[in-house]
Parts: structure tokens; sequence; C-alpha cells
């Protein structure tokens, strides 16, 4: 009887350990997704907005938004992404690029619902997690997502994918300090918008120096008023966060960037003319007066003619037929095009 009751003591202190070690762990991963989850950035522009967490004994739901932010907020919509958190009542191993560490938690990102674009992908996929995320017991984690190759049509718009394959790994205050992400070739098609295709890109985050490398091997960009084509390359400054997406956010980091750029000539006329018309107007609001568009329009027309005239003489563009062609470099704050400094009053 003596050994019964001690059976029956141990099963029950392994029954209380047990719980209280499920509900622990089911705290910490909650305490993770708020803390860690809430404030990350996958991508730059891309925000995520905690929305719910369900916690389970084994394992507990959650909620994200994915909204995106300044230069994405015109073309994406935002969509929601559900997570399935497993992490029971004891640390778990999952693999990953370090599988010795324990895991507090390993999470599984569905196909958002209210996107028919990622629910199409997901019949690609067979119904794997296109996000897999390992959340180690020191807080630091490592995300994982990988993307099926798919053609999809959808309202005269079509989707042409490659699929991709992508790693970012983050230390235990939820910095960035290494990985990569692979896309051999995508194309964008909307009839009311144009066509935007990649090929070869590579983003690689190197865990030693922490800077970002990155390039695409081609681009094209093709819209009513024309048409863009080149390729990139750059290295970015050591990362201590994620950048946002703007291009006087991104200036701050760039250490190297080179370009091979080809662009209609009617389209860098456009562009050139939109941007003098603000200036002219601010210029002139200012000084208290109201110029009507079509004057200013005129006045932004002639300065185009004379800056392009400008750039063609000092080198800085090579006219190729009905297109401009230019090869940029930012290296040591200087931004060279054709090989020339040009002088920031010229930008």
């Amino acid at each position: 009887m003596r050994l019964l009751r001690g059976l029956l003591g141990l099963g029950a202190l392994l029954a209380l350990l047990l719980a209280g070690l499920a509900a622990g762990v089911g705290f910490g991963a909650e305490w993770l997704f708020h803390e860690r989850l809430g404030r990350m950035q996958l991508f730059p522009g891309l925000r995520l907005e905690p929305r719910y967490f369900e916690r389970g004994w084994w394992s507990s739901a959650a909620e994200l938004r994915v909204v995106p932010e300044e230069a994405l907020a015109e073309r994406l919509q935002p969509y929601t992404l559900r997570l399935r958190i497993h992490h029971g009542p004891l640390p778990l191993s999952a693999g990953g690029r370090r599988a010795w560490r324990p895991l507090l938690a390993l999470m599984e990102g569905e196909w958002p619902a209210d996107s028919p674009w990622a629910q199409r992908l997901a019949l690609q996929a067979g119904g794997q997690p296109p996000l897999l995320s390992r959340i180690h017991l020191d807080g630091s984690s490592e995300h994982r997502l990988q993307l099926p190759a798919a053609s999809i049509t959808q309202d005269d718009r079509q989707l042409i994918f490659s699929g991709a394959d992508g790693l970012l790994d983050l230390d235990r205050q939820g910095q960035p300090r290494a990985g990569f992400l692979l896309l051999g070739r995508l194309q964008w098609v909307d009839p009311a918008q144009g066509m935007l295709a990649l090929e070869d890109l590579e983003l690689n985050l190197d865990e030693s120096s922490r800077r970002l490398q990155g390039r695409v091997q081609a681009l094209r960009l093709n819209t009513s008023d024309g048409q863009l084509e080149g390729a990139v390359e750059f290295r970015l400054a050591p990362l201590t966060s994620v950048p946002p997406l703007t291009l006087s956010a991104l200036g701050r980091w760039v250490e190297h960037a080179q370009a091979e750029l080809a662009i209609s000539r009617g389209w860098l006329r456009m562009l050139m003319r939109r941007r003098l018309v603000t200036e002219l107007r601010a210029n002139a609001e200012t000084q208290g007066r109201r110029p009507e568009l079509q004057q200013l329009e005129r006045l932004a027309d002639e300065r185009v003619e004379q800056q392009l005239a400008q750039y063609q003489a000092a080198g800085f563009l090579r006219q190729d037929g009905d297109r401009y062609r230019t090869r940029l470099r930012f290296e040591g704050g200087r931004l060279l095009f054709n090989g020339k400094t040009m002088p920031l009053p010229l930008l």
C-alpha cells in the first residue's frame, strides 16, 4: 500500500509539474508573440499587428494583421496571417540552423484566407505552410519562408512565379543577424497598370559582418508611360534593425550600389516634368503666388529640355534610339553616372 500511495503521489506530482510547465511555456510563447512578432518587420514596408492570442495546453492559436506601409500601401491590401503555435509542456527540438538549441515554440503560418492569390498559391503548395518559425528559449528565433512555383491568372491579371526560399535569423533582442532570400523569376501582368518582371533576385545577410548584399540580374518594368530595364547590385552597412522601405532611409544604409539602366525618353521626361511642376508650385506658394497649372507645365517643359541637354553633354546620359542609358554607381558617399560625379544641384 505504501508503495502504491507513493507511486500515486509521484504521478500526481509529475502531473502538476507537467501542467505547470505547460502553462509556463504557453505564457512564454504568448509573451514572445506580443513582444517580438508584434514589433518585427519580416520585410521593409510591412507592419505586423497582433490581433489575438488564444493560449492552449499543448498548442495555441494567434492572428496577425499584415499592413503595408509607405510605398507599398498604394499597391497592396492588408491581409490576415493566422498562426498555429506548438509549444507543449517541455522544450522542443525541431532542427533549423541551430538544431542544438532547445525551442520554446514551433510556429506555422497559414495561407491568408482573405487573399485569393494566396489561396491559389496554397493549392500549388499542397497545403504546406508558407512560414515556419522556430522560437528558442533565449528569445532568438528563425523564420523560414518557402513559396511554391505557380502560374495564376485571375481577372485578366497574371502571376508567373518560380517560387521563393528565404530565412531570417534574429538574435534575442529581435535584431537580424543572418538570412537569405532567393527568387528565380517573378512576372506580374496587370492590363490596367502594366508589367513587372524580376529574374534572379538574391539577398544575403552575412552573419559575421551583418551586412546585407543583394542583386537583381534582370529588371523590367512596362507601363503606359514607358519602359525601364536594367540590373542592380547593392551592399548595406551592418544592420542593427530592418531599414524602412523609403529612398531617404535606405540611402543612409547603402555602402555600395551599382546599376545599369535603360529608360524610355518619354517616361524620363514625364518624371522630370512632374518633379519640376511640384517644385515650381511650392516655390511660388512660399512667395504668395498661385500660378496656373498650364504656366507651370510650360516652364517645367523648358527646364526639362535644358536639363536633359546638360546631362547628355556632361556624359551622365547616353541616348540609344528612343531610350536613355546610364550606369549608376554609389560608393564612398558619391553618386556617379557613367563614371562621372553628378553635382547635387543637378539631381
